[in-house]
């Protein structure tokens, strides 16, 4: 890769994750992406668009009151930074009040799709 990557998918993830439209945020990655992962409890791995669509759903999709805290996408030498951090009631965490949750990602942009993802994650912790 070679120039200034574009921040134009990183965007559209962001928006797509934001609305927890699962299409859209397919729609960011080339068919078959990588997804490495390093969270509580360890690595998760996927191959494939869709195995990463599921992914992202298995974490958010059943986070009521659910909110972008922050977010942005930059360059990063030949890279894509995306960073998000996302609060609400998390059942995982039924009774512990509401969680806050940031997410930092290296991606590998391909034309306008995500061809790798390196992703790092805080973790549950509870809002201030």
């Amino acid at each position: 890769m070679s120039g200034v990557v574009s921040t134009d998918v990183g965007t559209r993830f962001l928006e797509a994750l934001g609305r927890r439209d699962y299409e859209t945020l397919g729609l960011c990655f080339a068919s078959d992406a990588t997804l490495r992962a390093i969270l509580p409890p360890g690595l998760r791995e996927d191959d494939g668009r869709e195995a990463i669509v599921r992914r992202f759903r298995g974490w958010t999709e059943d986070i009521d009151e659910f909110e972008v805290l922050a977010a942005d996408a930059e360059p990063c030498a030949d890279l894509l930074r995306i960073r998000w951090e996302l609060g609400g009631l998390d059942p995982h965490f039924d009774g512990e009040g509401r969680s806050v949750f940031e997410q930092m990602a290296y991606a590998e942009v391909e034309g306008d799709s995500i061809a790798a993802m390196r992703l790092a994650c805080t973790g549950r912790r509870a809002a201030p």
